[in-house]
């Protein structure tokens, strides 16, 4: 799927993440003039990812489901268009799956991934494309807080995550 024009990610599995987790998380997305905020539940299992987003007034915006059997979503009619889900599969990728299947799902591209502590960015012929920033607290290893931007799609997402107890 292209996560820019030209630059192809291929999906890793949800095991691909290497643990199970369950957080809370509360998205502020921009694009362009216009602010979205979201409440989203997301759970990865080795066997799926599941995430159920709501908006601010507590209508469901989207649920998307990632297993084996493909990707699986429900959208509401009043979320925009452009939010497909296997973008938002994709931004999660890039956010929170480890260097290495990074690395392994862009390896058809001609891109540059960067790394550092707290900080991943994809570079083209020298051009920033997406970057993403966590804080480095955690919760059990997920980050607390995380800012991502593509900026070749001209979208943002600022994430607060919590976890989830039984």
């Amino acid at each position: 799927m292209a996560v820019s024009p030209g630059v192809i990610m291929t999906l890793p599995g949800p095991a691909d993440l290497g643990r199970s987790v369950d957080v809370a998380q509360m998205i502020i997305a921009r694009y362009g003039e216009r602010s979205v905020t979201f409440e989203s539940r997301l759970s990865v299992t080795p066997q799926r990812v599941l995430m159920v987003s709501t908006d601010s007034a507590g209508r469901r915006a989207m649920t998307i489901e990632w297993s084996a059997r493909g990707i699986e979503a429900d959208i509401a009619p009043w979320v925009p268009r452009q939010l497909r889900p296997v973008n938002v599969l994709a931004d999660l990728v890039f956010l929170y799956w480890p260097e290495t299947v990074l690395r392994a799902a862009f390896s058809g591209s001609p891109v540059t991934l960067m790394v550092s502590p707290g900080r991943r960015a994809l570079y083209q012929e020298g051009r920033e494309l997406i970057w993403a920033e966590h804080t480095l607290e955690r919760l059990a290893g997920w980050p607390r807080s995380s800012h991502y931007r593509n900026l070749a799609w001209g979208y943002e997402l600022m994430i607060k995550s919590a976890e989830v107890t039984p």
